[in-house]
């Protein structure tokens, strides 16, 4: 790697359809932004981290805490977010661009640099992520700005701007791309928050393992899972990226 890192663009709103105001959800006094941003804080392999929210008046909270918090802000469009990022990474002048979502509290940083690492180790990649064999919830996403600024000027599809790698999985085949597995199917763990049960799950793992200035990993999740597996099917029903699915499918009716 040669001493090199990445930069994280966080995307968070304050208007979900299925959760409103998610991101600002609070357990044990905090919001989950900040076990998400406090957890980036332990990677090694990043520099410096961003919250690209939205122009809307109502994501005025999140940019306000994040400035509290003393990490960088960015606004710009609320359902463009392909080029929400890719205006703040040219405002930032970002070269290795990691894409994080907001409804990833339990985000765990070994699993975030060792992405990372692969992707400057290779040198040669476009874009790399995390497969299906991941939790839900632990998603990280790694791309050069060539190929994020590539995204931007041909993804016309609603969804591929919504979604901002979208357009570089579509047409794989203009792209190199990489997709790393973990060593064991864990696909069935949903971590993520976009509904309430997903939510009492993540509270009940906080509330459980988080102690200030400690850091819990997956392997404490896992051991917490074996203990109290009936917590952790609460969420089990919900579709796995249901957002994505949903714009998919929009796209498809537009074109009938």
């Amino acid at each position: 790697m040669n001493g090199e890192k990445a930069s994280v663009i966080i995307q968070a709103r304050m208007g979900s359809t299925r959760l409103p105001g998610k991101v600002m959800k609070q357990i044990l006094g905090k919001p989950l932004l900040f076990y998400l941003l406090e957890r980036l804080k332990q990677c090694q392999n990043v520099k410096q981290v961003i919250v690209a929210t939205t122009d809307s008046p109502q994501d005025c909270v999140i940019a306000e805490y994040v400035d509290k918090c003393g990490i960088a802000v960015f606004r710009g469009s609320e359902n463009d977010v392909l080029d929400r990022y890719y205006q703040a990474a040219k405002v930032f002048h970002l070269g290795t661009i990691v894409r994080v979502t907001s409804d990833c509290p339990l985000l765990d940083p070994d699993v975030t640099d060792s992405v990372i690492k692969y992707f400057l180790d290779r040198g040669s990649l476009d874009l790399i992520n995390t497969g299906q064999s991941y939790p839900e919830g632990f998603d990280t996403e790694v791309f050069s700005f060539a190929a994020l600024e590539r995204a931007w000027q041909a993804a016309r599809l609603k969804s591929e701007r919504e979604h901002v790698t979208s357009y570089i999985w579509n047409n794989r085949d203009q792209f190199r791309t990489k997709t790393l597995e973990y060593q064991q199917d864990l696909s069935f763990l949903r971590l993520s928050v976009d509904e309430e049960a997903d939510f009492e799950v993540v509270k009940f793992i906080m509330e459980e393992l988080y102690q200030p200035g400690q850091l819990f990993k997956l392997a404490d999740i896992l051991r917490l899972y074996e203990r109290e597996p009936a917590v952790f099917k609460k969420n089990i029903n919900i579709v796995r990226n249901e957002g994505y699915l949903k714009s998919i499918a929009k796209d498809r009716l537009l074109t009938l």
